[in-house]
């Protein structure tokens, strides 16, 4: 148990941490790497710079953590972690399917290079940090966050610059079927530099 100790720049690469109580435990800089950590608990821990890069976070709870700069390219499993804050981490090689990050701040984020093909569900997700879209900004391919959901653009309206639009221009928005337009000056984007 690791619970409240201070443990900076650690390297927990390829260990078994399955379980461990790591709850506001200082873990800046600290390797997990390939590291299996199931169930773990890392509440309140801070996790600034940490690489999480290849771990298996299934079950893990990192509520209230700090993940500043943490890395999460190609962490395992990132739908079954428990998370509320991912406030500065990148998410850069990130698979993010199956992920629902409702309510999570998600201030400064960096989401360039995420995976996902589906929308992920984030309906009142902390973004307003994000930059608002714009006819020039949002172009096919773009990450934006859009009515509750972090999506990539399939591609600009035919008839209309100022819209794009998610798997089908036809008509507007459907969370059903999670297909439709966007009014570009209605979406943040979150693959650029946050305000």
């Amino acid at each position: 148990m690791l619970t409240d100790l201070p443990c900076p720049k650690a390297n927990f690469s390829k260990a078994e941490l399955s379980d461990a109580k790591l709850s506001g435990a200082t873990l800046t800089e600290t390797s997990f790497v390939e590291a299996v950590v199931r169930n773990a608990d890392f509440t309140k821990a801070d996790l600034s710079g940490a690489v999480l890069q290849g771990a298996d976070l299934t079950a893990a709870d990192l509520s209230g953590a700090d993940l500043t700069g943490t890395k999460f390219a190609g962490a395992l499993n990132l739908r079954a972690a428990t998370f509320d804050n991912l406030r500065g981490a990148i998410l850069d090689g990130a698979d993010l399917s199956g992920v629902d990050l409702s309510g999570a701040d998600l201030t400064r984020a960096k989401f360039a290079g995420a995976l996902f093909n589906d929308p992920v569900q984030a309906t009142n997700a902390h973004v307003s940090a994000f930059r608002m879209g714009s006819r020039h900004s949002v172009q096919t391919g773009s990450i934006v966050f859009a009515a509750g959901f972090i999506l990539r653009v399939s591609g600009d309206h035919p008839a209309s610059a100022d819209h794009t639009y998610y798997r089908s221009y036809a008509g507007s928005w459907n969370a059903g079927t999670k297909q439709g337009l966007f009014a570009k000056n209605q979406i943040r984007l979150l693959n650029c530099e946050a305000l």
